[in-house]
């Protein structure tokens, strides 16, 4: 569920910000730039955090800073600020950052030795898969939302492609309660 909504940010972002706002793509990317920069930058916080503390502490409020990303994303218009979708982003990339490499590193680290290649092997498949599946539905929400209004199409369309991952967001909250308290042995 969390690496379809990896489509969010990387596909449907740039469309409103080139379609609905009129940037170019120059501007779309330097809009982005410090999500990315942002997700890079913590990933070493994160995985240290994660040996001390295990994926829970970590899970739970990315996935609310994950799901708060996407609602805001919801309420974005055509007289949206880009300063304003600047921060929409930062708060989406942090909740992201902050989940994906705990949840990848308890999965990996639940298999035995033996396994791992195969585990990492099968986990980037999957990130894959459902990278390329979750663009294909929030594209194909957008498209059919877009046939809602007529006045401003690409916005109404992506206005409902951005609720529906807020939903899926919330999913993603919930579900992220259930992960365990595993702690990283001492050393």
């Amino acid at each position: 569920m969390l690496l379809s909504l990896i489509g969010v940010a990387s596909v449907l972002l740039p469309l409103y910000l080139q379609t609905v706002l009129g940037v170019s793509p120059l501007v779309a990317g330097l809009i982005m730039l410090p999500g990315g920069l942002l997700f890079g930058i913590l990933g070493r916080p994160v995985g240290a955090l994660f040996d001390r503390r295990g994926a829970r502490p970590l899970v739970v409020p990315g996935a609310a800073l994950m799901a708060s990303g996407l609602g805001l994303f919801s309420i974005t218009g055509t007289g949206t600020p880009l300063s304003a979708i600047v921060v929409f982003h930062l708060v989406l990339m942090s909740g992201m950052s902050l989940m994906l490499t705990p949840l990848m590193a308890e999965a990996l680290g639940s298999l035995p030795d033996k396994l791992y290649s195969h585990g990492s092997a099968s986990l980037s498949a999957v990130q894959q898969v459902a990278g390329a599946m979750g663009t294909a539905l929030f594209v194909s929400i957008a498209a059919l939302g877009s046939a809602t209004d007529e006045l401003s199409p690409d916005a109404a369309g992506l206005h409902v492609a951005f609720a529906t991952a807020g939903a899926i967001g919330l999913l993603t909250l919930l579900l992220s309660l259930l992960v365990g308290h595993r702690y990283a042995q001492a050393r």
